[in-house]
């Protein structure tokens, strides 16, 4: 029974509620938290119940009791993940409220929070460093935002719920966010000085427009849906003066090559680019090879690792050829690996992936980097392409 005695086994402490095991888990959660004894604690509150039915009153009335013993032990939450339904909003904030949270660090939310109703909101006296949403409306979530480094929402926020988020997090470094994209930008965008890392999804009109992030050296586009709108990209990268040095975009499609490049231009730090999807079929690397031979001192001679993942045949080899190609001649010194990463599940011929002769080519072109072609689990692809040519 030596466990027992031994604080370190009981910092972990996860409840999941269903209307059959209410009545024992007040009891047992006050046992397991006691023998934790002073050590920082890390909470989940869920709710389970397979027909999404709302709680019974006997359920509610346990969660009350144990959202009051977790709170006892306010001082010691360095982590509380509530996933519980909005029937047990109006308490769990009352509680939450009276407490100091002085050592929380991370709050993780998954609960619905009605935007049109008063009552619908969230006190929690903490000052979380990360804030993590599944559901929700952040408008209604009522903290002390001064200390917060990482906010990620899991569900899609609107344009003020985002301009909440930079208006008020002023510590903020890294935000990961869905957009919705019908949206209307403020009179005047809104700046953020210390946003450095942020990843968008569903990214559309209206985004670029309303924020200037001048240290943001770190972006990840996720074009699903939507209008990605990149000439307000481009215009939002020269406002902000920021150092970009990673740029990541995925899901681009064919038509939106030319406008991608003019975004790419704007840079002037640009260390790693990484590109996916049907725009590698047609012509973004003749666009940039154009780039290459008219601008030795643009992005391309400042970069460093270069990333192309395309979705399905056909990739567009000839273009690479000649932009490497172009690059070697011109010196462009900087640039040390190049990956192409096949997604699609790799052709049952290697012959309808790359002929020999452009295999040979591609070989010769990438003599001055290193070049790695692998398919979509990661396995190289280049040594198999040589042993089934004779190369």
């Amino acid at each position: 029974m030596a466990q027992h005695f031994t604080p370190e086994l009981w910092t972990i402490y996860a409840a999941t509620l269903t209307e059959s095991n209410t009545i024992n888990s007040i009891p047992f959660a006050s046992a397991w938290l006691k023998r934790s004894g002073g050590l920082a604690l890390y909470v989940r509150l869920s709710w389970h119940h397979p027909d999404d039915e709302p709680m019974s009153e006997v359920v509610i009335h346990s969660a009350q009791r144990i959202i009051d013993t977790v709170a006892s032990h306010a001082q010691r939450l360095e982590l509380l993940d509530i996933q519980l339904p909005s029937e047990t909003l109006p308490y769990l904030s009352s509680t939450l409220s009276s407490k100091r949270l002085d050592s929380l660090k991370h709050l993780k939310l998954y609960f619905s929070l009605d935007p049109d109703d008063p009552d619908s909101i969230l006190k929690v006296d903490a000052s979380p460093r990360i804030l993590t949403m599944e559901y929700g409306w952040l408008t209604k979530i009522n903290i002390d935002w001064s200390r917060l480094t990482n906010f990620v929402a899991k569900d899609i926020l609107n344009l003020e719920e985002c301009i909440h988020l930079f208006q008020h997090a002023s510590n903020l470094n890294f935000s990961d966010i869905h957009l919705f994209a019908a949206t209307f930008p403020p009179q005047s965008p809104v700046n953020h000085p210390s946003l450095e890392s942020l990843i968008i999804r569903d990214c559309g009109m209206g985004f670029w427009e309303s924020f200037t992030f001048p240290s943001l050296e770190s972006l990840h586009i996720y074009k699903a849906n939507g209008v990605p709108g990149w000439n307000g990209l481009r215009d939002f990268v020269r406002r902000s003066g920021c150092k970009l040095g990673q740029l990541a975009i995925r899901h681009m499609e064919e038509t939106d090559e030319h406008e991608i490049v003019h975004v790419f231009r704007a840079t002037t730090e640009l260390k790693q680019l990484s590109i996916q999807g049907d725009v590698l079929g047609g012509s973004i690397l003749s666009e940039m090879d154009a780039v290459a031979t008219s601008d030795t001192s643009g992005f391309l001679f400042k970069l460093e690792i270069l990333t192309l993942v395309f979705l399905r045949l056909p990739f567009d080899w000839a273009g690479l050829v000649v932009l490497l190609v172009t690059m070697s001649s011109r010196e462009a010194k900087s640039l040390r690996d190049v990956k192409v990463r096949l997604i699609e599940r790799t052709p049952d011929s290697y012959d309808s992936l790359i002929g020999k002769t452009m295999l040979k080519h591609v070989m010769d072109a990438s003599q001055s980097y290193n070049i790695r072609f692998v398919d979509s689990d990661g396995l190289d692809l280049l040594t198999k392409l040589r042993h089934h040519y004779i190369l």
